[in-house]
């Protein structure tokens, strides 16, 4: 309870501080039950959103995706929508997609991300989306691990990547990375995001890329 108390007090000063911003968007883990169960956690956690919102600030809260590990509460569409339906002020709430976590929930990321936002479409609504956090996964879906891998050396590999970067649904939205970057630095992994985009490289074509690349960085294709 010590710590609840602290994360919304914490939340709450971190909303005042950034109000006299314009269209900001403050991204957060929705948090865990600590073993009290989704529906009380679900509960918890409407209130310290209410309570962090109470005093009107106008910035927009994003509720992130997440792989369901452990206590996690928000490793479903499902229970994000529960949440949101609490909160008093709903103009005021979204989410956040993170590539990884929705894979290691057990969402197909990899293989038909478009019916991944068309069940998000259909939970939440796709004007609930307003950014996305662009990562590969080591372990992959539904493995509830949340851990991060380099653009094309995790479980989406180049395709499922570009096929995430390509959807029209998104072509609006901030698009995050929050990969590793000590062997291939976020620089590079932006550059070969915008290629994937702009160039339109094919399945074999980027076959090639695949080889490519772990040949230039074999410590990643060592790790993964």
């Amino acid at each position: 309870s010590a710590i609840r108390e602290k994360t919304v007090v914490s939340l709450t000063e971190d909303l005042e501080r950034i109000n006299e911003l314009s269209d900001v968007y403050y991204n957060l883990h929705p948090g865990s039950h600590v073993g009290q169960g989704t529906k009380e956690g679900i509960k918890l956690i409407q209130e310290g959103i209410n309570t962090a919102l109470s005093r009107k600030p106008h910035v927009h809260l994003l509720l992130e995706t997440m792989a369901g590990k452990g206590s996690e509460v928000g490793g479903s569409f499902e229970e994000l929508a529960e949440i949101i339906e609490g909160v008093d002020r709903q103009g005021q709430i979204g989410v956040c997609l993170d590539t990884c976590h929705t894979l290691d929930a057990g969402y197909e990321v990899d293989s038909d991300f478009s019916a991944v936002l068309a069940t998000f479409q259909s939970v939440l609504g796709m004007s609930r989306l307003k950014a996305i956090h662009l990562n590969d996964s080591k372990f992959g879906r539904a493995s509830k691990k949340d851990r991060h891998a380099v653009l094309g050396f995790g479980a989406l590999r180049l395709q499922g990547v570009q096929n995430i970067l390509r959807d029209e649904h998104l072509a609006h939205l901030p698009i995050i990375l929050e990969t590793p970057n000590d062997i291939f630095s976020h620089k590079d992994q932006i550059s070969l995001a915008k290629y994937l985009v702009s160039e339109k490289p094919s399945a074999q074509e980027l076959s090639y890329l695949e080889v490519e690349l772990e040949a230039r960085y074999p410590a990643l294709t060592v790790e993964g």
